[in-house]
């Protein structure tokens, strides 16, 4: 009897501290370093907007210069338009300006877009060749993994210098980062 009586009071303990272990949904907030973007962009491309359509959340990109070739990241000249939908973010149709630089780092399934000094994680499709996710922070890093701090700086007249290595336009160096 006395065995019944300890399982009866048991088992719903242990039922109860069960259930309560189980996972609970949690919102985890990951800054991604602009290092790990950089590393795993298999492209990355440098278009100025072409036009802003704020009714149609679109902006047209004319693509200035990509990098990829033989696995390295240098810029080569390209002539083509591209279709940005700013669906996932309202306020950026509003802020894009003609002639503004945009950098997408493209990925696999997931890109990232540098557009109006904001960073926004995007992906292809969606009626458009990137479409705006969301907004999201990106921090400069170690991108070589020497322990000196790195970053990619963009240039008014689209020109993407990368700290301590040289940047090719067009087929032509534009030099070494120097220190002011």
């Amino acid at each position: 009897m006395r065995l019944r009586f300890a399982v009866r009071r048991v088992v719903p303990v242990v039922l109860l501290l069960t259930a309560a272990a189980a996972p609970a949904p949690a919102v985890i907030r990951v800054d991604v370093p602009l290092a790990q973007v950089y590393k795993t962009a298999q492209n990355i491309i440098i278009a100025k907007v072409g036009a802003v359509d704020a009714a149609k959340k679109q902006a047209n990109l004319r693509e200035a210069v990509t990098m990829d070739e033989l696995g390295k990241k240098v810029l080569l000249p390209r002539d083509r338009t591209l279709t940005l939908d700013l669906a996932g973010d309202a306020s950026l149709a509003g802020r894009l300006r003609p002639g503004d630089a945009v950098v997408v780092f493209v990925g696999q399934r997931v890109g990232a877009v540098h557009a109006a000094d904001a960073w926004f994680q995007a992906s292809p499709g969606g009626g458009a060749d990137w479409r705006i996710l969301k907004a999201y922070a990106m921090a400069p890093a170690d991108m070589y993994g020497d322990g000196s701090f790195e970053m990619l700086i963009l240039e008014e007249d689209g020109t993407l210098w990368q700290k301590d290595s040289p940047v090719y336009v067009r087929g032509k160096p534009i030099g070494e980062w120097e220190e002011p």
